[in-house]
């Protein structure tokens, strides 16, 4: 028998080329690269901003700290300063009464007796006299009248005369008898004649 083979007529297939092998790995080198690269880049701006971030952290935890263990003392010393101030401010507007008050104690006599001397937050300087003698009395407050230091500030003066009478009675046994005292108050206060304030 004869033995029949199969006869392909047939033009034979052209095989599709196959990309080479070398070309694939050449590819994926590149694209390993490529990501390397990427991976880099980001691994090295990452840490950049973990720096960044490790130095802000630690500086909010350093004030943290300094607010926690100093906070009072910062308070403090804000109001310290602020009393400070104050206090300058109430120098400032302070009265200086001396002037005033070596004008009414330079004409004193030495047997003229200041008993009382006050001053208050309106103002107003007030002052108890006792004199021994009515004429004393009248020459000071001529001389109160004329002193220039005092020509800017209203002057209110009340005249009391009183008899000792306790000394008096106590001494009536011994046949002395106590001289009349002679009170005065006088009060200066810093405002202008017209009633207007200095």
């Amino acid at each position: 028998m004869w033995n029949v083979g199969t006869i392909n007529l047939l033009p034979p297939k052209k095989k599709a080329p196959r990309p080479s092998q070398g070309l694939i790995l050449i590819v994926l080198a590149l694209i390993l690269t490529i990501a390397i690269v990427v991976q880099w880049v980001l691994a090295s701006k990452w840490k950049t901003e973990a720096e960044v971030f490790d130095k802000v952290t630690k500086q909010t935890e350093i004030q943290i700290k300094d607010l926690k263990e100093n906070g009072e003392l910062i308070a403090k010393r804000n109001a310290y300063a602020d009393a400070k101030m104050f206090i300058e401010k109430n120098e400032k507007s302070r009265i200086d009464w001396a002037p005033y008050i070596s004008a009414v104690v330079e004409p004193l006599q030495k047997q003229d007796i200041i008993k009382l001397l006050t001053a208050d937050e309106f103002n107003k300087l007030t002052i108890d006299f006792e004199f021994q003698k009515l004429e004393s009395l009248i020459e000071y407050i001529e001389q109160l009248e004329q002193d220039n230091r005092l020509k800017e500030v209203k002057l209110d003066t009340t005249y009391l005369s009183k008899n000792n009478e306790d000394a008096e009675n106590a001494d009536q046994s011994n046949g002395e008898k106590e001289k009349d005292i002679y009170k005065l108050k006088l009060a200066i206060h810093l405002e202008k004649a017209g009633g207007q304030p200095s």
